[in-house]
């Protein structure tokens, strides 16, 4: 009897030994770990300038698009004044044409205008002598004997004078218009090419101040102001507050079927009540060695593939961080 106990214990212990393995190679299929990585990220100027101002020291913590350092460029305010020069020239010139052209006009006209109020006068005068011959006239011989005389082929003379004289002065004053016009509309095009230069210079005038392009803490840097710097170099690094990341690794036992996006749940390895999701955003088909931190026996060699796992902005996590990955496990075969 004593026999048959030991046995059954017996069989019953491989049992159970044998449920505890499939659970442990089940879970081991939908859960892996990895750990948290961020990329420190290099702040570049845009332009060769000279260091004016800094406005951060290591340690600091900054927001993306905080302003960093504040850059004098002198070739660029040599430019700048040029263009600003040019313009202020060409409205001068400008200003000087439309002067003379208007006084030219307004010399003219008075011109024409003095010539045709006096030949007015003569014709009214004529006129006026004119009328008073024909009231004679036909009072002496009656309505019917008026002749052409003297007075009105002068009439008619001064009549054709002053249209000419009028005719001359539009044609005076469109031409003088015509060249106002003419020299405004060119020193306007010559001004809006000088102001689209200068429009682009301001645009870089922007670039002297080296804004950070993400939120995180500045690491150590050796500039100080007066120094000159060349353009597209790395002036300060910045490493992110939170993790961007997870990087794990898929057991080579496990044959997964996902789709880039697929969400999967993150559980710090230390802190279990620390929790978030991630979205999966590539999986390297590659089996390569594990790191010893991320295999579930340290002293056992293991491998798998790689798989980058996207964090939100304002996860929970450490950089750095060991985290336990599970999947839906209708994601495995």
């Amino acid at each position: 009897m004593k026999f048959n106990l030991i046995y059954i214990f017996w069989v019953l212990a491989m049992i159970g030994l044998y449920f505890i393995k499939q659970h442990i190679t089940s879970q081991s299929l939908v859960s892996f770990f990895g750990s948290t990585e961020s990329e420190s990220v290099g702040v570049q100027s845009e332009l060769d300038g000279q260091i004016s101002r800094i406005l951060i020291r290591p340690g600091s913590y900054v927001q993306k698009g905080d302003t960093l350092f504040i850059l004098q460029a002198l070739e660029l305010n040599k430019k700048l004044k040029e263009q600003l020069l040019q313009i202020d020239q060409l409205k001068s010139v400008d200003r000087f044409d439309r002067v003379l052209l208007e006084q030219e006009e307004r010399i003219t006209t008075v011109q024409y205008d003095s010539k045709l109020t006096e030949l007015k006068t003569e014709l009214k005068e004529l006129e006026g002598k004119q009328s008073f011959q024909d009231k004679l006239k036909e009072s002496l011989l009656g309505a019917g004997h008026q002749q052409a005389g003297d007075l009105q082929i002068q009439i008619e003379g001064l009549r054709k004078q002053i249209e000419k004289i009028e005719l001359e002065k539009s044609e005076k004053l469109n031409i003088l218009g015509g060249e106002l016009s003419k020299k405004f509309g060119l020193n306007q095009g010559l001004v809006q090419q000088h102001q689209s230069e200068l429009d682009y210079l301001n645009e870089k005038t922007g670039l002297l101040f080296v804004r950070a392009t993400l939120s995180g803490f500045v690491e150590d840097f050796k500039l100080q102001a007066g120094d000159f710097i060349s353009s597209k170099s790395n002036l300060v690094t910045i490493t992110p507050k939170k993790p961007l990341k997870v990087r794990g690794f898929i057991p080579e036992s496990s044959e997964l079927e996902f789709e880039p996006g697929s969400t999967v749940r993150l559980v710090s390895s230390l802190r279990p009540t620390v929790t978030d999701s991630g979205r999966i955003i590539y999986c390297n088909p590659r089996v390569v060695e594990l790191p010893t931190r991320l295999r579930k026996n340290p002293e056992i060699k293991a491998w798998g593939r790689e798989i980058y796992i996207d964090l939100s902005v304002e996860n929970p996590f450490f950089i750095g961080e060991k985290i336990r990955i599970e999947l839906n496990p209708q994601q495995s075969k």
